[in-house]
């Protein structure tokens, strides 16, 4: 049953308009994981696995401000939504495939046979000695499937939002405001990028 929501049309965007950045920080950090763990492990399954974030990740570096589909309606447009269905599908990949790896039996996967040992000696400023391959591997691993659980949060969050902006009543004056708005905001930012 539809009814009115308590917080405004323009609340719902600005929600989903502020979940957009922290999207992409969490994207630009696990690419970064990523990175490190393709740079360390020479073979094995942990490789596809690594590649497979890092790409994820990087397709998420560009941020699109959620925009109205028109102004009768409350919804976002239809490339948010495949959007929002491609992140949502990737970041339950990533992090089923990043625990997968922790929970494996199998000695190899976070050997690193081929790059450098680290850790027979201690830091110059601590007697803890640095981590070795393997245990930066492990903690690159974890870090990076908890990463992708809570770009995982932000997108069912996202979706929560849009399950809100259809199913909630708005006034038709409201939504034509709303979209007015956005209209002039988008014009004016291409007409800055064209100078």
């Amino acid at each position: 049953m539809n009814r009115f929501s308590p917080r405004t049309l323009r609340q719902h965007y600005f929600y989903l308009t502020f979940l957009g950045p922290v999207q992409l920080l969490t994207a630009m950090t696990v690419a970064g994981m990523c990175a490190t763990i393709l740079a360390k492990v020479p073979d094995g399954i942990l490789l596809p696995i690594a590649a497979y974030s890092l790409v994820h990740s990087v397709l998420h570096f560009h941020w699109i401000r959620p925009t109205m589909q028109c102004a009768t309606s409350p919804g976002p447009t239809n490339w948010f939504i495949i959007r929002l269905i491609f992140y949502t599908l990737g970041w339950i990949v990533v992090s089923i495939l990043m625990f997968f790896l922790l929970g494996t039996e199998r000695s190899d996967t976070f050997d690193a046979r081929l790059a450098k040992r680290r850790g027979a000696s201690p830091t110059p400023f601590s007697n803890t000695p640095l981590p070795t391959t393997e245990e930066l591997l492990r903690q690159l691993t974890a870090a990076s499937g908890a990463l992708g659980v809570f770009a995982l949060l932000i997108c069912i969050a996202q979706w929560w939002i849009v399950r809100r902006l259809y199913t909630r009543v708005w006034t038709a004056k409201e939504v034509e405001d709303v979209f007015k708005e956005m209209s002039q905001k988008k014009s004016k930012h291409n007409r800055e990028d064209s100078y």
